[in-house]
């Protein structure tokens, strides 16, 4: 499979669980603590990650990196067109709240470390060739 494709359906699959994780999170009692949306990110990383990796069969944890990368463009995009939205609405962006750099880099963080733990798991079972 090309390479493209791999790192689109990982990105696709994180975005996809996320989404998933994070609406049944707290249904089953789990609180909406940061450490808790953050682990829902990791999990859903983790699978995008283990799907790339075993897709592309080959350079596994630098595939998962690559579909890491595919969904933090695509969750940062989804961030600005609602912010964009409410700006509009309102009529001013001093209404939108500032920058955190600190979570962002963490989220960020977290992302690249669960998408690249999943491509090398995906290694560990693999048997060579895809």
């Amino acid at each position: 499979m090309p390479r493209w494709l791999a790192v689109l359906l990982g990105c696709v699959t994180g975005l996809g669980f996320q989404a998933l994780l994070g609406s049944v999170a707290p249904r089953v009692g789990l609180v909406s603590l940061p450490s808790v949306s953050y682990g829902v990110v990791f999990v859903a990383l983790v699978l995008a990650g283990f799907v790339t990796g075993h897709l592309v069969g080959q350079g596994h944890a630098f595939n998962g990196a690559l579909a890491a990368v595919a969904y933090i463009f695509a969750a940062a995009t989804v961030t600005a067109v609602r912010e964009v939205a409410v700006a509009r609405q309102i009529g001013t962006t001093a209404t939108l709240a500032p920058i955190d750099y600190g979570a962002l880099a963490l989220g960020d963080f977290v992302a690249l470390t669960g998408a690249t733990l999943g491509g090398w798991l995906s290694a560990r079972g693999s048997t060579g060739s895809p």
